[in-house]
């Protein structure tokens, strides 16, 4: 059987969809993870600063739902560049403003004195997200500055790097999060008790805590979704992916569109 570039096209846009459905619900079950583990509190609580921790994940969920809408604003079917380009700058602004929300309910968690100071940037998961969070935003202002204000030109030369470098910073973005379930894996216990030696330890995936499943459930969706999301963005020719660049009579490539059209 051979697979043509308009099957992979039409399977591209297959994982365009099953893309939203995935972080949707990922984002469901870290709702779900966070009721099993007593809900949250207001930011201005008083010796409840698990609870207010809990804010963290929620947010860092949303803000991930939010950059796969927006990297995958491109693939959007039946708009114009220009909606394209709005719904991209507008989802990835909300990213950015709920990964402070995140960030600013670990820092208020960490220092509360009532229910005891707790070490800020002393994991790996915690120097990975504040890499992170720290590139993220300047590709945001970067990209604010380049396509608000930047001649046609300078767009155009920038286009690559920002797009190479939005997909990398998509990808540390599902990773701090793996990092960060593993971490509070540790702290709420997912392991069971063993009086023997645990040679069959599928026979005892059920003695795992339901908050440990429900948080394992949610890593594999955000890993099924950044999947789906490179594939959606794969470079294919063919239907659904950009055409072959034009040239000119002496074989130099020619723009897709007039440089006065990229505003």
């Amino acid at each position: 059987m051979t697979i043509t570039p308009d099957d992979m096209s039409v399977h591209q846009e297959r994982a365009y969809v099953m893309a939203h459905v995935m972080a949707l619900i990922g984002l469901g079950l870290c709702s779900y993870w966070i009721h099993l583990m007593g809900g949250l509190a207001s930011f201005s609580a008083v010796d409840e600063s698990s609870y207010v921790f809990n804010w963290h994940p929620l947010f860092m969920m949303i803000a991930f739902f939010f950059i796969t809408v927006a990297v995958l604003s491109w693939r959007q079917p039946s708009h114009t560049r220009y909606s394209r380009k709005v719904s991209h700058g507008i989802n990835f602004s909300v990213a950015v403003i709920a990964m402070l929300v995140a960030l600013i309910a670990v820092w208020k968690s960490h220092l509360d004195e009532d229910s005891g100071y707790v070490a800020n940037l002393y994991s790996f998961h915690s120097w990975v997200g504040i890499w992170v969070f720290i590139f993220f935003t300047f590709q945001w202002m970067t990209a604010l500055f380049a396509y608000g204000f930047g001649s046609p030109e300078w767009k155009v030369s920038f286009m690559p790097y920002h797009k190479l470098f939005g997909l990398w910073l998509y990808q540390g973005v599902a990773l701090a999060i793996m990092l960060g379930i593993q971490e509070k894996e540790g702290f709420i216990g997912c392991s069971y008790t063993v009086t023997e030696p645990d040679l069959w330890p599928t026979i005892n995936l059920f003695e795992i805590p339901l908050k440990c499943w429900i948080s394992h459930l949610m890593g594999i969706f955000v890993i099924a979704t950044v999947l789906l999301v490179s594939f959606a963005l794969h470079g294919v020719e063919g239907r659904g992916a950009r055409p072959p660049m034009p040239t000119g009579e002496e074989g130099d490539p020619q723009p897709l569109v007039p440089e006065t059209s990229l505003t």
